[in-house]
């Protein structure tokens, strides 16, 4: 209701095969004229209209394709759709009330079957690739997300393990912990940093490359591709704390005689 203007005049007394037609702005540029009202329109099966209304350009196709020029009409014969505005709180209860009102209305059509769809079925249904998609990246993205934490955590019990004299020997030398995990995250963190750096500037060329295809597209945050780097890091961090912690715990002269 908040596109149409109030008070149109669908019909005219200028023939009675003619309907009022209210167009869009893209179609009013596509015209190329700046005052359209009474320009006559012909268009598909035959109709012909009277131009009586310009309204704002408004989406009605997916995202991801631009507005397009369009003529909106009534027309009471080739009229196959009923919209109801309802509260959506009971549905059960709605829906019955719609169809027996259907039938009130309709007795002669009974017997024939009343196809109905909701918003969120239309937008679904326009959204179905976009939502099937993002659902696949979410269980990639996890399952990614943990076989990353798998490989940190047995890389870095692997590489501690081999490291047991070591941690052994800086112990009895009266080396702490937290100097320790240091030591041992010197190296780490900065391969994890070089191939931040290059994974970063990857992914921000990809995902935009993907959001090019969209008219209407949300923009990419920082944060997010700073975040992730962040966070993988802090596990490493928190692997290493908990395996030097657990290795510097053993008995030291037990570690020396490990082969």
């Amino acid at each position: 209701g908040q596109f149409i203007p109030p008070g149109l005049k669908w019909w005219g007394d200028w023939d009675e095969s003619s309907f009022g037609l209210v167009i869009n702005e893209s179609f009013k540029k596509l015209i190329g004229t700046d005052n359209p009202i009474g320009l006559t329109v012909h268009y598909g099966g035959g109709y012909k209209g009277k131009i009586i209304g310009v309204v704002k350009d408004f989406n009605f196709k997916p995202l991801r394709e631009p507005i397009s020029p369009l003529i909106l009409s009534f027309n009471p014969e080739a009229s196959f759709n009923v919209y109801v505005k309802t509260t959506g709180r009971d549905k059960k209860a709605t829906l019955d009330y719609i169809l027996a009102k259907y039938k009130e209305m309709k007795p002669d059509y009974v017997d024939q079957p009343v196809i109905y769809h909701t918003v969120e079925d239309e937008y679904r249904e326009m959204y179905e690739v976009e939502l099937r998609t993002a659902g696949v990246l979410s269980a990639f993205s996890v399952i990614s997300f943990l076989l990353v934490l798998m490989g940190i955590v047995s890389i870095l019990s692997f590489m501690i393990e081999k490291r047991t004299k070591e941690i052994a020997v800086r112990r009895i030398n009266g080396a702490k912990i937290r100097h320790i995990v240091k030591l041992f995250s010197r190296d780490i963190l900065k391969v994890a940093a070089v191939v931040s750096a290059i994974s970063i500037p990857l992914c921000y060329l990809v995902l935009n490359k993907w959001l090019q295809g969209y008219v209407y597209r949300t923009s990419l945050t920082g944060w997010i591709f700073i975040a992730i780097p962040l966070l993988i890091m802090l596990i490493t961090l928190l692997v290493i704390a908990i395996q030097v912690y657990l290795t510097a715990q053993k008995n030291p002269v037990a570690s020396l005689r490990t082969e």
